[in-house]
């Protein structure tokens, strides 16, 4: 009876010989069994019962085990999956190793009011239930679901069920309604057809068992029905056993529906795997898109536009689905290049995403159905009308919003009420819940900006699309408030109108500080993005120059302000500024703008002629002469001329001031003074890094005069001098060794600081040492695995071409630490040889399969 029917063919009489052993052993120890054993003992001798959901209990069980099977195999696929089909539609799915690694969370600590960062693998594990909360396009639900699929991929954690609530709120009423039948009918949705029952008696099977855990994603997206279904959700976690784990994601917005639940909140950081991950979408994209002898140089050329573009615009990088949509921006093969403005580059991401959402329309499933009126430039108007609402304050209520939308829709569109009623709420929603600029909070009553950033460019493009008087009145009054700053620069950027009106203003207002400020604006804008016309080129020299002439003859010296009391990041920005005002003198940082501005030939002439005017001698006159002759040769790509070379030379040759070495002077028990180095006239150190690009045209006596302005200059230009100056011979970074080893030596708690820092204190201090390398071997033979961590990282980051450093690379990637080997190789297979793992977090040892700190409350080990 067993052969052909319960096991395959042939397998009936060893399957009973292994029953009937299996039964004596049981009768003999006086132990039950069921169908559950019989079906193990089967599959232990590999005679695994043929599964039928229609067939023999026992075989109806085999049909329950291989629908569990089978669903932990489709979700252990999309581990480490990224998939930008509806992005780009040509482009296979993206791996990215270690993904689910890479969120992170922040959490209450237990010692303090502080939050601490951890990983979401980390957090799952050790509490059974909590909200994951995060802002729209910030990667909820990739984290939800690749934390589904790493679970799935190891038979020891529960199995995942993975439900969109979206769809839990569109099947009830009442919250009666969310039972946990529900919630097993959903997750069960997309299965094979032929198990879907199958599984789902063995999910009902694994639920009474504890075995599941239930990840149940978007709370948000249920809108107005949020506290009903988080409600039925608080009703019927009572019915089920209360050590299944339960994770619930949600925005801000429904944060108060969600602690109905009564569970634990964890914040998801902004993701940091968006620099990797968008490298690997770029090399996905060369591969799949060019020829192999192609590639490396056009992934070159994208690497290095994508660095400028986040160099311009930093924030992009906190909203994926932004990031994503530059990196494929950029990976487009009919772009040779992003735009060179700043504003451009902005506008163009903004196109971009309305772009996406035209060939994906039919996937994007908003509040009731896309209206029929709603077309893609009503989307970038309707992105400008909200960022222009909301300048000027922190939030403003949806209604204004709306309002503001409807209005924009009829008169800008000729839409009629009805049209523009049904219109504008979906506006909202795509900038909200879509792309996540503009979003929801204060349960969707408001409307805030996830970024500064983006109301900037939205504002900039509002103006861009008004009337003459309509920009010159916003022009006015935006100069008038110095937070506008940006916004006017990235509307000039757009809008050679806006520029004209600003000139206008800057030209003619009769406030002279309201005049200064523009035409300072004015020309910083133009070095970002120029967009004025020759003949008010020539004006703006003219009254740039003006200006200062002016400003010599009727101004005191400026006095420097120096604020009390505690400093904050405002304070000591506006201390600052204030002494390199009183270097510079008013005027003068308008002249260095000017210096760098491009311009055409005979706009250039009339620069250098009113730059002579001035009568400028001495280390001014040299830095005018040399900005402007370097910007014009970056401008046409060319050398230096022969006379731009020598007027480089004046600046390079003239000495500087030496710097103030007095230590510093304690004034009284709570009070030190330290005596700063006076800055550097604005424009120096900005005609030094120019030079770089042509260094090989001067001879060594600059040399020094470069290396002295690198030091006093800013600390994130310092990397570019020590390069460019290292391919002549000079070694900078023994300097940055000696300024180390000095803070160091102020920092006696490093012995009993908590690892992490212990680690980065042990890189410092073989960094600042005479022999580095051999600072890193002797790390290496601490007994403190912190310190072994430190060296390791060291090792790993300068060991190429350097057999000393290659050799503690080699003693790190063998340590019997596995955390020492991560440190060194950042590979789980040599980690995984190690006999221990010591805690990050303790430094306690731990076994080497155990995940886990079992001696703290927040270790975990650092490979998967």
């Amino acid at each position: 009876m067993l052969d052909g029917i319960i096991v395959a063919t042939g397998l009936g009489e060893a399957a009973f010989k292994h029953l009937q052993r299996n039964f004596q052993g049981n009768a003999a120890s006086g132990e039950g069994s069921g169908i559950p054993d019989w079906i193990a003992w089967l599959s232990d001798a590999g005679c695994a019962p043929r599964s039928d959901p229609n067939g023999t209990p026992g075989q109806q069980v085999a049909a329950e085990d291989l629908a569990i099977s089978k669903h932990r195999e489709s979700w252990a696929k999309r581990e480490n999956k990224l998939n930008f089909a509806l992005l780009a539609q040509d482009l296979p799915v993206i791996e990215a190793p270690g993904l689910a690694r890479t969120f992170r969370v922040s959490v209450p600590s237990n010692e303090s009011e502080e939050e601490k960062e951890k990983s979401l693998l980390a957090v799952a594990r050790r509490w059974d239930r909590f909200i994951l909360v995060g802002l729209p396009g910030s990667g909820k639900s990739t984290a939800i679901n690749q934390l589904a699929a790493n679970w799935s991929a190891h038979t020891d954690a529960p199995i995942p069920l993975v439900v969109p609530l979206k769809d839990v709120s569109e099947r009830v009423n009442d919250p009666a309604d969310v039972t946990l039948s529900l919630i097993l009918d959903i997750a069960t949705l997309n299965f094979e057809p032929n198990l879907r029952e199958s599984l789902r008696n063995a999910l009902e099977r694994q639920i009474e068992a504890g075995n599941v855990a239930l990840l149940l994603d978007g709370l948000d997206e249920c809108r107005h029905l949020a506290g009903l279904v988080s409600l039925g959700l608080e009703q019927m976690l009572h019915e089920i056993d209360s050590n299944i784990p339960v994770i619930v994601s949600s925005r801000d917005n429904t944060i108060p529906a969600a602690r109905k639940l009564g569970f634990k909140e964890v914040r998801l950081i902004e993701p940091n795997f968006l620099d990797s991950t968008m490298d690997r979408v770029l090399r996905v994209a060369a591969e799949t898109r060019l020829p192999i002898e192609s590639r490396d140089t056009w992934l070159e050329a994208k690497r290095h536009s994508i660095e400028d573009a986040k160099d311009k615009n930093r924030d992009i990088w906190q909203v994926p689905l932004l990031a994503t949509l530059l990196t494929l921006l950029t990976a487009s093969t009919e772009t040779d290049a992003l735009p060179q403005s700043r504003a451009q580059i902005l506008l163009e991401v903004v196109r971009d995403s309305v772009r996406k959402w035209e060939v994906s329309r039919l996937t994007i499933d908003p509040p009731g159905s896309w209206n029929e009126s709603l077309k893609p430039a009503h989307l970038i108007d309707g992105f400008a009308t909200i960022g222009h609402a909301i300048s000027g304050t922190d939030a403003i209520s949806t209604n204004q919003i709306d309002e503001a939308l409807v209005l924009m829709l009829r008169s800008r569109w000729n839409l009629s009420m009805g049209e523009a009623d049904a219109v504008a709420p979906q506006i909202r929603w795509f900038w909200d819940e879509r792309v996540g600029v503009f979003v929801a909070t204060n349960h969707g009553r408001k409307t805030e900006a996830r970024s500064r950033q983006f109301v900037e460019i939205a504002d900039a493009i509002w103006v861009m699309h008004q009337g003459d008087s309509v920009i010159s009145t916003w022009v006015a009054e935006s100069i008038r408030e110095p937070s506008m700053q940006e916004t006017i620069s990235l509307a000039s950027g757009l809008s050679a109108t806006v520029s004209t009106f600003l000139m206008d203003v800057a030209l003619a207002d009769p406030d002279a500080a309201v005049r200064a400020r523009g035409l300072l604006w004015l020309l910083e804008a133009a070095i970002k993005d120029p967009t004025i016309p020759p003949d008010r080129l020539q004006e703006l020299i003219i009254a740039t120059c003006a200006q200062y002439r002016d400003t010599e003859e009727n101004c005191a010296p400026a006095e420097e302000v120096t604020e009390k009391g505690i400093l904050t990041v405002e304070k000591i920005k506006r201390n600052v500024s204030s002494r390199q005002l009183k270097v510079d003198g008013f005027g003068w940082a308008h002249l260095v703008c000017l210096a760098q501005v491009q311009m055409p030939n005979d706009c250039r002439a009339l620069r250098d002629s009113e730059f002579s005017s001035l009568g400028l001698t001495g280390l001014r006159g040299a830095i005018l002469k040399s900005l402007s002759s370097l910007t014009d040769a970056n401008v046409d790509d060319r050398d230096l001329t022969a006379d731009e070379i020598s007027f480089v030379y004046e600046l390079l040759r003239t000495p500087l001031a030496p710097p103030d070495r007095r230590p510093p002077t304690q004034v009284s028990r709570s009070r030190v003074v330290f005596h700063a180095t006076e800055p550097l006239l604005s424009g120096h150190e900005k005609a030094a890094l120019l030079t770089l690009n042509h260094l090989d045209h001067f001879s060594d006596d600059v040399l020094e005069h470069l290396q002295n302005v690198a030091k006093r200059g800013a600390a994130s230009n310092y990397p570019m001098f020590a390069e460019a100056l290292g391919r002549r011979g000079i070694e900078m970074m023994s300097q940055v060794a000696r300024n180390m080893k000095r803070l160091m030596s102020l920092s006696a708690q490093i012995s009993s600081a908590r690892p992490q820092r212990k680690s980065l204190g042990t890189i410092a201090l073989c960094v600042s040492s005479p022999i580095p390398s051999k600072a890193c071997e002797d790390a290496l033979t601490s007994t403190d695995p912190a310190v072994r961590t430190g060296a390791a990282q060291l090792a790993r980051m300068v060991k190429s071409g350097d057999e000393a450093f290659e050799a503690a690379y080699s003693a790190s990637i063998t340590d019997d630490d596995m955390t020492v080997r991560w440190a060194a190789s950042e590979d789980a297979a040599v980690s995984a040889n190690g006999t221990f793992w010591s805690c990050s977090d303790c430094s306690a040892r731990n076994e080497p399969n155990v995940l886990d700190c079992a001696h703290c409350s927040t270790g975990e080990r650092q490979f998967g």
